[in-house]
């Protein structure tokens, strides 16, 4: 089975001014707890890197979340690490759908972003781009990437509503807190007993 990781840059120290919030801010925003390097060393060999600009720089980004993680150098690094490693990562890049944006923000944002997807493209030969998208509601979203390339195991409102429907009472609210450790912890073992199943897709998760 291949593991991927989903917002794989989630692992790092929220920007200054939100760290003092990590503890409202992470529980519902943090996806990872390994580093790059450590996810490597965990067999995983896809990544889902999620991003938004802060102060003219990209970093990595989950909701109202940005991670002090410039993507740019990191993505250069992680291209690096596969040359080493004689193989080639396969990743997913999406432009988040962050809250703190105006809509000629988001615009200016969205063309920003092709030229990402382009130096990504055209110059680290040692990622495969398995998709691209974006969130903003006035942008057509990109679901380029091949979905019979990746099953995705974590929450989302889709895994809320499927685990919702089994649920009597007002238990079945819960399913809808977006905890990514809550879930992960819970039904890790149940996730990949069916990725097993289906070997030949990534195995998209949190908390690897």
């Amino acid at each position: 089975m291949k593991y991927g990781t989903h917002n794989s840059l989630t692992y790092a120290k929220l920007v200054w001014w939100q760290r003092p919030f990590a503890w409202l801010i992470n529980p519902f925003c943090r996806c990872q707890d390994k580093d790059i390097t450590a996810q490597v060393k965990s067999d995983v060999v896809a990544f889902d890197i999620q991003i938004a600009l802060y102060k003219d720089a990209w970093k990595a980004s989950h909701g109202i979340a940005w991670y002090d993680v410039d993507v740019i150098p990191m993505l250069e690094y992680l291209d690096r690490l596969a040359y080493c490693l004689n193989t080639r990562f396969a990743i997913r890049i999406g432009l988040d759908r962050h809250f703190f944006r105006t809509k000629k923000k988001r615009g200016e944002e969205r063309i920003r972003f092709d030229e990402v997807i382009d130096f990504v493209m055209v110059t680290l030969k040692n990622l495969r781009p398995l998709g691209v998208y974006v969130e903003y509601s006035e942008s057509k979203a990109l679901e380029e990437f091949q979905q019979r390339y990746m099953e995705q195991r974590y929450w989302s409102l889709s895994f809320a509503k499927e685990k919702a429907k089994q649920t009597r009472g007002i238990w079945k609210y819960l399913y809808y807190l977006p905890i990514p450790l809550l879930w992960a912890k819970k039904y890790r073992n149940e996730w990949e007993a069916k990725a097993i199943l289906d070997n030949k897709k990534i195995f998209m998760t949190d908390f690897i």
